[in-house]
């Protein structure tokens, strides 16, 4: 997985200390990440994916391709797909959950 963090994230022109400061997270936690030393639980790689506009498949190492589409997914109510995130939860603050919206708002448009 780290292999594809790192990759993607030069790829974008990005520093660690960038991406960190964008997620609200230490810059030895995203190192981390990089390095492979400390995985990214469910919730962050969902929040890289969205952050980076890349598959989690992708991260994962399960895909080439950070580009890679899916197509035909169903959606609950037949017709677009959305993102949730629990604001009771102990991982995020209440700033960090708007900095999360904004980015899939972002990435939103471009579907």
């Amino acid at each position: 997985m780290y292999n594809n963090l790192r990759a993607i994230r030069i790829e974008r022109g990005l520093t660690q200390k960038q991406v960190a400061t964008d997620l609200g997270i230490s810059i030895q936690r995203y190192n981390n990440y990089e390095t492979g030393k400390r995985e990214p639980d469910n919730k962050m790689l969902c929040i890289l994916a969205v952050y980076f506009k890349c598959t989690t498949d992708y991260l994962l190492g399960l895909s080439n391709d950070p580009n890679q589409r899916i197509e035909n997914a169903p959606m609950r109510d037949g017709t677009e797909a959305y993102v949730q995130i629990d604001e009771d939860s102990d991982e995020l603050t209440s700033g960090q959950v708007d900095q999360i919206r904004q980015i899939v708002e972002e990435y939103s448009k471009d579907l």
